[in-house]
C-alpha cells in the first residue's frame, strides 16, 4: 500500500467504544492530529493517551502521508490503565477481610464462653465483608464483556456470607440471610438460570415475611420472582399482585414519608406494567384496568 499526500477520512475509535471521522491532510503532522482527536473525545490531554494503527502506535513527528492510511482507516485511541474505582473498593474490602480474620483469633487462656462470643462476631463481620465484595462483584458486571466471570464472583462470596449468616443460627441474621438469597436470585436471573432464580427469590420472600426489617423489601422481591417464573403463568401473576398490593399497603404506611414517595411510584408502576404484560400474555384483555 502506497502513502499518498491526499486527505484522507479516518476512522477513530474511542476508548468508550464511539467512533468518531476526523479529515485529515497527507502533510498534517500525527502530532496536531492527535491534538484535534483529543478535543473531539471531549478533551483528551494528546500526552493522556496514545493514537494506533494497525497494532503500532504513530509517533507524533510523523506526517499522515507518510502512513499507509486509506479512507475509512481505523485509528484506536488508547488511555493508559489506572487504578479503577472498582480495585479500590475491592483493595478496601479484602483489608477489612483480614483484619477481621486477624482481630478475633482466639487464644489458650481464653475461656470458652468468650472463644464463642469472639468467633460469633468475627463471624458476622467477614459475612458482612464478603456480602459487601459479592456486590461489589454483581454491579461491576454490567462493565465487562465477560461479565459472567464477575457474576461467578458475586456467587461465591454470596454463599460464603450466607452460610456463615446462616452458622450463626441468629434470628437477628434472618435479614441478612434473605438479603444474600435475593441478591443470588439476581444473579442467577441475570445469568439465565430462572429455576435457580426462582429458587432463591422463594427462600427471600418467605423470610422477608418473618422478618420485619425486610417487609419494605417484600414487594420488589415478589416482583423479582414473579419475572422468573414462566411468562403468563398463574405462579407469575399472583406474584405481581402481591407486589403490588404490598408496596401500597407500604406506602399508606409512610405516606408521610416525600423521599418514599418517589421511589413508591417508579416501583409501582413497574409492578403494574408486568402484572398488565402478564394478562395480555394470557389474552386477558379485559383485566383489571388498575394494571
Amino acid at each position: 500500500m502506497t502513502p499518498t499526500m491526499a486527505p484522507v477520512s479516518l476512522q477513530v475509535r474511542l476508548p468508550t467504544h464511539e467512533t468518531i471521522s476526523i479529515e485529515a491532510e497527507g502533510t498534517e503532522s500525527i502530532a496536531d492530529l492527535k491534538a484535534r482527536v483529543g478535543l473531539l473525545a471531549g478533551g483528551l490531554c494528546d500526552d493522556s493517551f496514545t493514537l494506533c494503527f494497525d497494532g503500532t502506535e504513530l509517533e507524533g513527528d510523523t506526517q499522515v502521508a507518510s502512513h499507509p492510511f486509506e479512507d475509512q482507516s481505523e485509528l484506536l485511541v488508547l488511555v493508559p490503565e489506572t487504578e479503577s474505582e472498582f480495585n479500590k473498593k475491592l483493595t478496601t474490602f479484602e483489608d477489612r477481610l483480614e483484619t477481621a480474620e486477624s482481630l478475633f483469633s482466639s487464644t489458650s487462656q481464653e475461656s470458652a464462653e468468650t472463644r464463642k462470643q469472639a468467633e460469633y462476631t468475627r463471624d458476622g463481620t467477614i459475612a458482612e465483608v464478603h456480602y459487601e465484595i459479592g456486590e461489589l462483584y454483581r454491579l461491576e458486571s454490567w462493565e465487562h464483556e465477560n461479565w459472567e466471570a464477575y457474576y461467578d464472583k458475586a456467587l461465591q462470596h454470596f454463599k460464603t456470607a450466607l452460610k456463615l449468616w446462616e452458622g450463626r443460627d441468629d434470628q437477628q441474621d434472618a435479614s441478612h440471610i434473605s438479603l444474600s438469597h435475593w441478591s443470588m436470585g439476581g444473579v442467577y436471573y441475570n445469568k439465565d438460570d430462572y429455576d435457580s432464580a426462582a429458587t432463591h427469590f422463594r427462600k427471600a420472600i418467605d423470610i422477608a415475611k418473618e422478618s420485619s426489617s425486610n417487609r419494605y423489601k417484600l414487594a420488589p422481591m415478589l416482583n423479582n420472582l414473579g419475572e422468573a417464573l414462566p411468562e403468563g403463568s398463574n405462579m407469575a401473576l399472583k406474584c405481581f399482585e402481591e407486589a403490588i398490593q404490598t408496596e401500597e399497603r407500604n406506602f399508606c404506611v409512610n405516606a408521610s414519608l416525600h423521599s418514599y414517595e418517589d421511589y413508591y411510584s417508579v416501583a409501582l408502576a413497574q409492578f403494574k406494567m408486568n402484572a398488565g404484560r402478564c394478562h395480555q400474555t394470557r389474552g386477558d384483555y379485559t383485566a383489571n384496568p388498575r394494571f
